[in-house]
């Protein structure tokens, strides 16, 4: 029987007003008394927490699927790894933290690691920040978590705000990992069927340059279109135009990527890595290494994270090149396609190194394999 250890719960505010309605935890609320709120819900006085309301929605539902998910699935949870996706508002970190404090001191709910996941842009103050950064954002984190437990997560979309039980679909469909949400009317929790779509991964290919562009800008100006084979806005095709958000500045139009483009693009690339064999090569890992710098502080740096190291060792590289090193403080990871050739770029307190990294891939779709498969390495 296959078995799961990996849940993504979306998480609203709804909870907050069942606080607020009851004279003894409004002011715990109120005055951030995370603990004291939790024992209560631990003390057992508001009910079966499946069905006792004042639980709130993502506790009502998550009970509801650890306690159905074997009759659901036709397989097991394991209580592993809880991440809680939560809105960018000091209710959401409030609320958020009194979910952690639950399923990390239940007896019968307990996980062995539960994370909060602050979702960047995701509150209702900036409706343009929202629609196109908060749940940009929702997507990513989604795509991320699939990413480190592969074929081991699933998603319960009923807390927070209803758009993202959209994009969970429709990238669950893409990465392979199940939806379930528990609506009001219901006793129990259901499996969400999949979004009748049909994504065409070869306009991906011929549009990879914008679309990957647009994600790392954030945002460009209409008129950069030229450096990627469009002379106008109305050149492109129709299927990107639905994958962008048009908004006009002043007198100039910028281009953003929609929430679905983000949902296209993390199942474009996730398909392609899967589908795309990438050849390998024969020659020892220390035979593809060539450091331009010798200087203490790069070979230091390399010592500690070991990157040089660990790319060498992807059986479809067959040269790392090291040729420049940077003293500056910086968390970063891009690894990128320029002139055929992957250039990778990783930064963390220590400095920066620049690498550009030579594979066996003879085309540009074994080469976004290539990318997406040193992405998931690290």
């Amino acid at each position: 029987m296959k078995s799961y250890s990996s849940l993504i719960v979306t998480v609203g505010s709804s909870i907050k007003g069942n606080f607020l309605r009851d004279e003894k935890t409004k002011p715990l609320y109120e005055n951030g008394a995370i603990n004291e709120i939790v024992k209560k819900m631990e003390s057992n006085e508001w009910g079966d927490p499946e069905s006792a309301r004042k639980y709130g929605s993502e506790i009502n539902s998550t009970v509801s699927l650890l306690r159905n998910f074997e009759r659901i699935e036709q397989a097991k949870f394991v209580k592993g790894n809880l991440y809680l996706f939560i809105s960018d508002t000091e209710d959401g970190e409030r609320i958020g933290n009194i979910l952690k404090g639950f399923f990390e001191q239940n007896d019968e709910f307990r996980f062995g690691s539960v994370m909060m996941v602050k979702i960047i842009g995701l509150n209702h103050e900036d409706e343009h920040r929202f629609g196109t950064k908060g749940l940009r954002n929702v997507v990513r984190e989604f795509a991320k978590v699939a990413r480190t437990h592969r074929n081991n997560v699933i998603v319960n979309a009923t807390g927070g705000y209803k758009a993202q039980i959209a994009f969970a679909l429709a990238l669950g469909q893409a990465m392979k990992f199940p939806v379930y949400y528990r609506f009001e009317a219901f006793s129990k929790i259901i499996k969400m069927p999949p979004l009748p779509v049909s994504l065409d991964w070869e306009l991906y290919l011929e549009n990879a340059e914008l679309l990957e562009a647009l994600e790392y800008e954030g945002e460009m100006r209409e008129g950069q279109l030229n450096e990627y084979g469009y002379a106008h806005f109305a050149e492109l095709p129709t299927e990107i135009k639905s994958f962008l958000e048009r908004i006009k500045v002043d007198r100039t139009y910028y281009l953003a990527l929609s929430p679905m483009g983000q949902v296209f693009l993390e199942s474009a690339r996730e398909l392609i890595r899967l589908e795309t064999p990438l050849e390998t090569t024969d020659q020892k890992p220390k035979d593809k290494i060539i450091f331009n710098q010798k200087e203490g502080h790069a070979m230091a740096f390399e010592k500690r994270h070991k990157i040089v190291d660990k790319l060498s060792k992807l059986p479809f590289v067959s040269k790392v090149h090291s040729f420049d090193f940077k003293p500056v403080k910086k968390d970063t990871l891009s690894v990128k396609i320029i002139n055929e050739s992957i250039k990778v770029v990783f930064g963390s307190k220590k400095g920066i190194i620049y690498l550009d990294v030579s594979t066996t891939a003879k085309n540009k779709r074994e080469l976004i394999a290539a990318v997406e498969e040193i992405k998931r390495n690290f």
